[in-house]
């Protein structure tokens, strides 16, 4: 089994983000990419009912895309994310478009989603500002996938929870990678990292302050 001191680096480094586009920096094992491209397709189904994906097995590539019209009882209501910028006439919806890419390398795995709507007032395409549920599901999911059951080294003096009590961890003591999941706690979102050392599960956790709707 494969070790590395990774920890303090995966809640300072393990991504990249734009407005367009999220990147993991991990190492994506061939064998990963159906598990990865069924999740891939489940979130978008669930999420953006997207039913259609052109998938490439070579380059270890997916896309979805899916337009719709807005509904008349609903015409001044996106249904996917909100405007980025700001109308000074009431807008007047018409269609609404989604776009979901996934492109799986062995060093990276990047994750883009384009949220639109067609606004008849201007006539225009508009950029959507989406919630961030789907880059955030497949993110931990990537994690998740990358890093199961491997042994990782504490860097320095770090603080991991057992039982929701806060302990020191001595320098290079070695956890086994198990999960990750999300919570909020007192209105701070928080990443968990979840790893089993000496059979006690040790959690570690990233506190996110900021916009992280």
């Amino acid at each position: 089994m494969r070790k590395a001191i990774v920890l303090i680096l995966l809640s300072l480094v393990f991504f990249t983000a734009s407005a367009e586009q999220l990147c993991l920096n991990l190492n994506i094992e061939p064998q990963n990419f159906p598990q990865i491209i069924h999740k891939f397709k489940t979130l978008a189904k669930q999420i953006y009912l997207i039913d259609d994906f052109n998938i490439d097995n070579k380059i270890r590539t997916i896309s979805g895309e899916r337009t719709f019209k807005v509904k008349k009882r609903k015409k001044n209501r996106l249904l996917i994310g909100t405007p980025v910028e700001n109308f000074k006439k009431k807008p007047k919806w018409k269609r609404e478009k989604i776009i979901v890419k996934g492109e799986f390398s062995n060093k990276k795995a990047c994750i883009s989603i384009s949220l639109t709507a067609y606004n008849k007032r201007t006539k225009k395409w508009h950029t959507l500002k989406d919630d961030g549920i789907f880059e955030e599901k497949m993110s931990m999911f990537l994690i998740t996938t990358a890093f199961k059951n491997k042994t990782l080294y504490t860097i320095g003096n770090v603080s991991l929870y057992h039982n929701g009590i806060e302990k020191r961890m001595l320098n290079l003591t070695s956890l086994t990678f198990q999960k990750t999941f999300t919570s909020s706690e007192s209105g701070i979102k928080t990443f968990n990292f979840v790893f089993s050392n000496n059979q006690k599960e040790i959690i570690y956790k990233v506190f996110m302050i900021g916009d992280t709707e």
